[in-house]
């Protein structure tokens, strides 16, 4: 089918215990609804790249990270052997947004799509996972059918219960130029096939589930700029048929993740528990700046809210929703500027720290319990 389809083309921890007090969260509603702010018409100032926002000097970080435009970097780009697998690193996840990227516009259906595909096949089974795929039929923006294909790899644990991490890779259809959908569409994945290569490494109490999301991008009408989650709401109702939504205890979703000037948003509907719990972490290891507790509660729109949706509550939301800018959405979304040159390795690496020291904490004590 091309780039083209139709008429259209593209996350309250413990803070007694670590002397951090975070506020307290308002009851949330799952009948709330984020709407979307109007579409912004003027471009701002670069983004400051803050040395203070690096990752801490635990993680490996690229010192001098590539941001050539997709065309001048080679795609077959693969995780630097002489690199620690036990630690995130933003080098590896770096390189695999910009192979995503690579592959241009990955509208559900289209040869990027398949190519997009098939490096994350190819990542999965070089850190040893099992790869499961599964083919849905969903409504496209003019009402035809389309497959949306999703990936999941596993990794075994000593419990069959699932600690699912999940991204969507596919972009947003736009005819007028090609979305190559950097932070949205390929950061996500990026820090998920990272985590799942730190994981893959040392001793899983319970089964990791890497998931990579296809057909989450697409409108529900042709001409409208807003996600259908046409693709999550698939996998999700799927999962709830076949009983797995059952066995997961927790569940990250990430989206738009790489922004230079990242700030978290702190997602209402979030499991409270946990998403505070991953609030105090980056508190805890210097990064309360990108998840700041001071910036009140939103709503962003993500594919959790599928989950949500099919009474998955553990779930956590890490999504940047304002990308290039002080309001939701921010400048650069759905727009021809999600590209590497406004992203940065940096908060690729802050995000990855933050969600591993937060699932480290919730394996420990979930184990405890059991």
């Amino acid at each position: 089918m091309g780039g083209k389809i139709g008429s259209w083309t593209r996350w309250a921890a413990a803070g007694i215990a670590l002397g951090l007090l975070v506020p307290a969260t308002p009851s949330s509603s799952d009948d709330e609804q984020a709407k979307p702010p109007p579409w912004p018409t003027r471009k701002p100032s670069e983004p400051p790249w803050s040395a203070d926002r690096g990752a801490s000097s635990e993680v490996e970080t690229a010192v001098e990270v590539d941001t050539a435009s997709p065309e001048s970097v080679p795609v077959e780009i693969h995780a630097a052997s002489d690199l620690d697998s036990s630690r995130f690193s933003a080098d590896r996840a770096w390189q695999d947004m910009v192979s995503l990227v690579g592959f241009g516009p990955r509208v559900t259906g289209s040869e990027g799509a398949e190519q997009a595909r098939a490096y994350i096949r190819g990542e999965l089974e070089a850190m040893g996972a099992e790869v499961i795929e599964r083919r849905l039929e969903i409504s496209g923006p003019d009402g035809e059918p389309l497959e949306a294909v999703h990936l999941t790899g596993v990794l075994a644990g000593a419990s069959d219960d699932i600690f699912m991490l999940a991204a969507p890779y596919d972009t947003f259809p736009f005819e007028s130029f090609e979305h190559v959908g950097a932070n949205s569409g390929a950061s996500g994945p990026a820090v998920v096939l990272e985590l799942g290569r730190v994981f893959a490494v040392r001793s899983r109490p319970y089964t990791i589930w890497l998931t990579f999301m296809d057909g989450d991008a697409l409108p529900a009408t042709a001409g409208e700029t807003v996600s259908a989650r046409s693709g999550s709401r698939s996998l999700a109702a799927a999962m709830a048929e076949d009983e797995t939504l059952s066995r997961i205890r927790v569940a990250f979703f990430f989206d738009q993740v790489a922004d230079r000037d990242l700030t978290i948003a702190r997602d209402l509907r979030s499991h409270r528990p946990y998403r505070e719990l991953a609030w105090t972490s980056a508190h805890a290891i210097g990064h309360g700046e990108a998840f700041p507790a001071s910036g009140g509660f939103e709503s962003p729109d993500a594919s959790h809210r599928a989950f949500l949706s099919q009474n998955l509550r553990r779930v956590v939301a890490i999504i940047d929703s304002r990308y290039g800018g002080d309001e939701p959405p921010g400048l650069y979304w759905h727009s021809e500027d999600d590209t590497l040159e406004h992203c940065s390795a940096d908060s690729l690496a802050i995000v990855g720290t933050v969600s591993m020291e937060t699932l480290q904490r919730i394996e420990e004590r979930l184990s405890k319990i059991d």
